[in-house]
């Protein structure tokens, strides 16, 4: 059921650190049952491809494919693609949810494009994210197509993509129907301020959590009560960004011109009124900011903890009351 076994089509040394704690981590059948009394529950799949498997992204995502066949991962409930970070590192309190929503009758796919930090990954190995994102999310697709013809079960498909990941993703699809073409549900956490797609689904919100384009809703989640937000159509994608993510916000505009956030967060509460915009010295200011806020408290800067789980309850249409809700993101915190 994982990467790096006996009989896995991947060695175990060739996963690498990122690799390796993704495979070995993550929830047990006792401990989804005792959190889901009563349900038939089955040991979730992890399937990860390391960048010491091979360095060609193609070679690597077919393998993914195959390690996908090999663990009859198309028969489960849901299915989960994950775009990792520069290092390859899959967080997992972000992964874990869906384990836990569907009883652990999914799997979850990723592989590793880079052995390097996302900023300096974001210098050195941006095509590669790209090249990631677009070679593994099509080829699951496509495997999921095959499937369905033959056995007339489509497992729902989901991805999620943070930080660079979330970036290289919507670079590598930057039409949105080609996005969410074949997917059930997709979450962005953390998304750079710089992404094209994510600044013009921005500038397109008027105030809103919601936004309608292409026929598709798009949701952008700052606050727990932003997941309930009513949209005209089922929201698709999902972008997570806490308040305080100097990562979402950040753009070289900062050095020259004051940005529209400023005088929207202040207008809600959420930025203190004694806040001002200096040319360049905000800017610099956000750029140190961005090196540490992945230290932060979660649910603050740039750790998203497990605010993914109320997402992710949303887009898989289980039902769940407010409190189990609750009590999952404690347990995965």
């Amino acid at each position: 059921m994982r990467s790096g076994s006996d009989a896995s089509l991947v060695s175990w040394n060739s996963l690498g650190w990122p690799g390796k704690t993704f495979v070995q981590s993550g929830p047990s059948t006792d401990e989804i049952q005792s959190f889901n009394p009563g349900q038939p529950t089955v040991d979730p799949i992890r399937v990860y491809v390391g960048k010491e498997f091979s360095n060609n992204i193609s070679e690597q995502a077919r393998i993914a494919v195959k390690e996908l066949e090999r663990t009859d991962a198309f028969d489960r409930q849901a299915l989960q693609i994950v775009v990792t970070t520069g290092t390859g590192w899959v967080d997992t309190q972000s992964t874990r949810p869906l384990e836990y929503l569907y009883n652990g009758d999914v799997a979850t796919v990723s592989m590793q494009y880079s052995f390097l930090p996302s900023a300096l990954s974001f210098v050195f190995d941006r095509d590669r994210v790209e090249q990631t994102a677009r070679s593994l999310i099509t080829g699951v697709r496509e495997a999921v197509d095959r499937h369905e013809a033959q056995t007339g079960h489509r497992p729902k498909l989901f991805v999620y993509a943070q930080s660079l990941g979330a970036y290289g993703t919507q670079n590598a699809f930057p039409d949105l129907s080609d996005l969410v073409s074949g997917t059930d549900g997709i979450v962005f956490a953390g998304t750079p301020g710089i992404s094209e797609t994510h600044q013009r689904m921005t500038a397109m919100r008027n105030g809103s959590p919601c936004v309608e384009t292409e026929g598709q809703s798009v949701l952008f989640v700052e606050r727990r009560e932003d997941i309930d937000a009513s949209c005209a159509g089922r929201p698709r994608l999902m972008y997570m960004q806490n308040v305080s993510d100097p990562v979402v916000k950040w753009q070289s505009s900062l050095i020259w011109r004051e940005p529209d956030w400023v005088a929207a967060e202040k207008a809600k509460g959420q930025l203190t009124p004694y806040f001002t915009w200096m040319p360049g010295v905000t800017y610099l200011q956000m750029t140190l900011d961005m090196l540490i806020s992945g230290w932060a408290p979660a649910l603050y800067g740039h750790n998203y903890g497990s605010s993914a789980v109320p997402a992710w309850q949303r887009l898989s249409g289980v039902q769940w009351d407010d409190a189990r809700t609750d009590r999952l993101m404690d347990t995965i915190r």
